[in-house]
Order: C-alpha cells, then sequence, then structure tokens
C-alpha cells in the first residue's frame, strides 16, 4: 500500500469533446498498478486487470462504504468481489489490496498505455477515437459476463481462443498449444494478438486455475497477460467490442 498520492490530471475535450481522466499507471514486479485513492486522501494499490474486481477481506472491512475515486472516478467497494487476505501473490516492491477490473471500467472506453505511464478513460461514445495515439486497426472482441475479454490470439503457428487477463505477468498456454509449439516454460518467438505480433513473451505452460476453467486441458487456449502491454499500448471498448492495439 502506497500512501503517497498519485497525480491524475483530467482533459476536457481533448477526445471529441468529451471529457478525459487521466490516471498514472506503474509497472512493479511484471503488472501494472494503479492507485485508488479514500476520501481521506489516503491512496491504495490495485493491480489493474480487466476482469473481475476484487478486494482484499480486512480492505473491504476497513473501508466499509467508503467513496474510493480513481482520478475523480468513484469506485464502490461494493462492486468488488472479497477475496481472502494474501490472494494478490506479487513479485513486486507494493502489496496491492485489490484488483480494479473490467467490472468497473467497463462502462468507459480505456487506452492503457503503460509505455507512457498512463490509463485513459472517457465514457463510451459512438465511436472509439484516440487522437494523437498509434493504435492498429479494431479488432473484434468477445465479452463474457459483460466484462471479461475473448480476443483471438496467433501463438507461433498455432490459433487459440484467448482471454486477455493482465493480473497474470505473463502469457499462459494450455498444454495442448504448449505439446503443438514444443515449447515448455520460458518464453515464445511468435505472439500475435489482432495486427500487434511480439518477439519474445514470457509464457508458462500448464493447467494454471484460469487455463483449466476455460477447458485448458483439451484446447488451444492462452491467457494473455500484462506481458503484452509492458511495452505496447492497448484500447479497450466493452461498449464497441473491440480491442486495438500498438502499431508494431
Amino acid at each position: 500500500m502506497s500512501l503517497v498520492l498519485a497525480a491524475a490530471f483530467v482533459l476536457t475535450g481533448a477526445v471529441s469533446g468529451q471529457e478525459v481522466t487521466e490516471v498514472p499507471v506503474r509497472i512493479d514486479g511484471r503488472r501494472l498498478i494503479v492507485q485508488v485513492d479514500d476520501a481521506a486522501g489516503r491512496s491504495y494499490d490495485f493491480l489493474l486487470g480487466v476482469g473481475d474486481a476484487s478486494i482484499s477481506g480486512s480492505m473491504a472491512e476497513r473501508l466499509g462504504n467508503a467513496a474510493l475515486s480513481l482520478g475523480g472516478i468513484a469506485i464502490s467497494v461494493a462492486d468488488h468481489q472479497r477475496v481472502p487476505d494474501g490472494s494478490f501473490a506479487h513479485e513486486g516492491s507494493v502489496r496491492p489490496v485489490g484488483v480494479l477490473g473490467g467490472a468497473v471500467l467497463m462502462d468507459y472506453d480505456v487506452l492503457i498505455d503503460a509505455p507512457a505511464g498512463r490509463m485513459l478513460l472517457k465514457p463510451s461514445g459512438r465511436s472509439v477515437r484516440w487522437p494523437g495515439a498509434s493504435l492498429s486497426n479494431a479488432v473484434s472482441i468477445e465479452t463474457l459476463h459483460g466484462y471479461l475479454v475473448r480476443v483471438n490470439v496467433q501463438v507461433g503457428g498455432t490459433a487459440a481462443d484467448g482471454l486477455l487477463d493482465l493480473t497474470a505477468p505473463d502469457v499462459q498456454l494450455s498444454p495442448p498449444v504448449g505439446e503443438a509449439e514444443g515449447v515448455s516454460d520460458g518464453s515464445i518467438d511468435s505472439f500475435r494478438m489482432g495486427y500487434s505480433a511480439w518477439p519474445s513473451v514470457p509464457v508458462r505452460v500448464g493447467l494454471t486455475p484460469t487455463v483449466s476453467a476455460w477447458g485448458g486441458d483439451e484446447r488451444a487456449f492462452a491467457v494473455v497477460g500484462a506481458a503484452v502491454a509492458m511495452d505496447c499500448a492497448l484500447a479497450i471498448s466493452w461498449r464497441h467490442l473491440e480491442i486495438r492495439t500498438c502499431v508494431r
């Protein structure tokens, strides 16, 4: 937890006349971290994800019904699933107390620009526009439960169903993908999502809880973790069912 307030800037009229909120994002322990503030000005470190939103049980008890803020955007503790303390195992220097996920972000178009140390949020409009950002054409996504992001990926020569989960530090591959590509834990030389390709991505092969839950023991499946966002901006629109990636 950090008690140092992070600057958050609200840019008015920057994107087609809509208000855009900019929130600092930092890389720590191969994951993305944002800060959420309470009404007293205390700041708490949350993992940035695009799936479930969660908070540790002890922190939920401490906060109660207190109002939280992400750069001026109201965040409700009630929107976060309570999970046991210690659920957010993390290799970095901070100790996250929750996950800011798609269940909270889904009402916005979001640009996650970790290389620039920022995340931009704007209310979803008729179209997705990020002037000045170097992004690919839109790639269609599917959403499950309204916010989980499913996207097709290519691992080497193997096509796989992908689930975007930025709380995972690496790319998790189901055993069928590992067997098809002849890889185990380490890295893979070719990974593609949409129009963008990554020449080297850290991977873990096996039946992790998420891979198992999605039937990865029998099919080509990949959990697309934060590794793809370390040096590449991602723009996600839940309303328009699309993702754009950096031009590589």
